[in-house]
């Protein structure tokens, strides 16, 4: 995910994935860009990695699936070429998958700053065709990623409700 930070207009926006198993939220932020981060890592190849404890297994069947923090967890290489997504392992299932599943970006063709830009226009109220056109991509590609955003905040808003007092 290079874009844990990306600008747009005057607002910064940065990803945000609330587990259990990893939805991701757009929310603006404010203050200076990301920083660079100490030796154990969340750093690689320019971009901020989230830390193993963050993420959950995403084996429905796992004893630790939807749990963060338990330790079973770790990286046991990369999915794509340019070594921006950890392929995640976790040893009590022994499965592996990618730290993306369970998010909007899980499977996605664009790079996150295009994903991102998308959802920002659609928030500043510009329609599928006119964001197609600003962000340089198909109207039906913008839908699809409206779409799959729009499951994610559901699904998200209806656990954060049901769990509020």
């Amino acid at each position: 995910m290079n874009a844990s930070n990306v600008s747009a207009s005057a607002t910064k926006f940065r990803l945000v994935s609330q587990n259990p198993c990893s939805r991701i939220l757009i929310m603006p932020i404010s203050g200076v860009g990301p920083k660079r981060l100490g030796r154990f890592g969340l750093r690689e190849g320019g971009r901020q990695m989230k830390p193993l404890d963050q993420l959950c297994c995403q084996h429905s069947k796992c004893s630790k699936y939807g749990l963060r923090g338990e330790g079973n967890l770790s990286t046991s290489g990369w999915m794509d070429k340019r070594r921006t997504i950890r392929r995640i392992w976790c040893s009590v299932c022994g499965k592996r998958f990618s730290e993306r599943k369970g998010t909007p970006l899980y499977n996605a063709k664009l790079r996150p700053k295009k994903v991102i830009a998308i959802l920002d226009h659609m928030r500043q109220g510009c329609g599928v065709r006119q964001t197609g056109r600003l962000v340089g991509i198909s109207k039906d590609t913008a839908n699809r990623y409206i779409r799959l955003a729009g499951k994610h905040a559901r699904s998200l808003h209806d656990e954060l409700v049901s769990s509020s007092p």
